[in-house]
């Protein structure tokens, strides 16, 4: 049962209610005692709720998701999404780590009236964010989620290790091109220049912009050849010639993609593991059953 002050209590009953919701992100590891504040409200919202006194901003496209509670054991989470600004999270802050594992409060109040105290959503932990073009996205894990992860894994049929970890050995190399032109979808398509690694071989890849409109901005690589570049998804501005970007390579996690490399020995898979499914894959090998 949820603890609402009475005055919120009475102000929810409303037929009419003037309620946004407040997100706070209590941030860990390297940026330890960083709070931020995001809002669904069109205007900033500076709220003290006992612990902190937040301003709790919209400069970062904050709104949120469905988010599914229950009183039973089952794993409730949600997603939260923003995009990146100059005058809030920025994308270099997303991609040191400024929302992983960081401790996330969710609270309703009255916007019109701050007094009326606040309603608490939800409490949990975020996981690993990720980056798509200017915008960032992040999993909401609530306390009973996190009794439903991996804390030791026994066995994986991919590989456990981080492309280029201490774990996969693999040197973590960037290399320097720009863009001769454009190709015939400017958003995700175009033709490289300085680039002399075979087809392929940044496929699966990270690019990461350095100029142009899409500076800092990064996207995951389809397909490569020296004479294009597919990315996955298309960028928020048009590709143009002359913008210079970074690429290294990305890993699949298979082992057949580690053999390639010439990484096997350190494949931190169980690949050969027979899974369910496969021990009646053979002709003939049905389960009838008489009634």
């Amino acid at each position: 049962m949820k603890d609402i002050p009475l005055l919120l209590r009475e102000h929810l009953a409303q037929d009419t209610t003037t309620t946004c919701i407040l997100l706070k992100v209590v941030c860990a590891g390297a940026f330890a005692g960083r709070v931020l504040g995001f809002t669904s409200l069109d205007d900033t919202v500076i709220y003290n709720d006992g612990l902190h006194t937040v301003t709790y901003t919209r400069d970062n496209g904050f709104y949120p998701a469905a988010y599914e509670a229950s009183s039973e054991l089952s794993a409730d989470n949600t997603d939260m999404t923003g995009y990146a600004s100059d005058s809030g999270i920025t994308i270099g802050d997303v991609q040191a780590g400024v929302l992983d594992n960081a401790d996330v409060t969710i609270y309703r109040v009255n916007y019109m009236d701050l007094g009326m105290g606040h309603e608490i959503v939800g409490y949990g932990k975020t996981g690993r964010a990720a980056v798509t073009g200017r915008r960032w996205k992040v999993a909401f894990k609530s306390l009973i989620r996190l009794l439903d992860q991996t804390i030791n894994p026994v066995w994986s049929l991919t590989c456990r290790a981080q492309y280029g970890d201490g774990r996969c050995g693999m040197p973590f190399e960037w290399f320097a091109g720009s863009v001769a032109q454009p190709g015939s979808d400017p958003l995700r398509l175009f033709v490289p220049a300085g680039l002399s690694q075979v087809a392929g071989d940044f496929a699966p890849g990270v690019l990461e912009w350095q100029s142009g409109q899409n500076a800092g901005a990064q996207m995951e690589v389809e397909a490569y050849a020296p004479s294009s570049i597919h990315l996955s998804l298309t960028m928020p501005f048009p590709i143009n010639a002359g913008d210079r970007f970074r690429i290294r390579r990305d890993c699949d996690k298979t082992h057949l993609t580690c053999k390639a490399r010439g990484n096997l020995l350190r494949f931190r898979g169980e690949h050969l593991t027979p899974v369910a499914q496969a021990a009646l894959m053979v002709p003939g090998a049905y389960v009838k059953t008489k009634t």
